[in-house]
């Protein structure tokens, strides 16, 4: 039950940051979409009937678009999409057809070294809490499914809660 509200409510931040998509600023519109492939990649695990192996595709595709969203070096854009690209190749070697660990680890270090501002806190909750859990359930620790769950609903409430809080501000932010 937990899991599938997760799925659905993946969706939401992308919902409301449309309503206010020409005037929020980058980061905002990417980690709206980037957590839109989270529900991607579930949909994708219940259609194939396979958990992991959607994650081999969705997982680095969603870690290189929040990096994007938060580094504002053109050229450190593109070397984190480059070594993201080279820690998926690496994780399916290593990794494939199990659960994908290798790129949520380094993957989700990566963004919490950069993230800043005010989305901190959601991406925070989301991608070291949230990958912290899903990475223990991966060892066996069945509970921790639930609290990664949590975590993913509670990250999407906060950014929307956010963005709500902020609307006012954001009719004035640069387009």
């Amino acid at each position: 039950m937990i899991g599938e509200l997760a799925h659905q409510s993946a969706l939401v931040p992308l919902a409301v940051a449309l309503v206010f998509w020409r005037r929020l600023p980058r980061a905002w519109r990417f980690l709206a979409v980037a957590w839109t492939l989270s529900w991607v990649g579930d949909s994708m695990a219940y259609s194939v009937g396979d958990p992991w192996r959607p994650s081999y595709l969705w997982l680095p595709a969603q870690i290189a678009i929040v990096l994007v969203a938060f580094l504002s070096d053109r050229m450190a854009r593109f070397v984190a999409v480059a070594g993201v690209a080279l820690l998926a190749v690496t994780s399916v070697q290593a990794t494939w057809p199990g659960p994908e660990w290798i790129t949520t680890l380094a993957g989700s270090l990566a963004i919490l070294a950069v993230v800043d501002g005010v989305l901190s806190w959601p991406v925070i909750i989301y991608f070291g809490l949230g990958s912290l859990a899903y990475l223990l359930w991966l060892t066996g620790a069945d509970e921790m499914f639930y609290v990664y769950q949590v975590c993913r609903v509670v990250a999407y409430a906060l950014y929307v809660g956010i963005l709500l809080h902020k609307r006012r501000e954001m009719l004035t932010w640069p387009s």
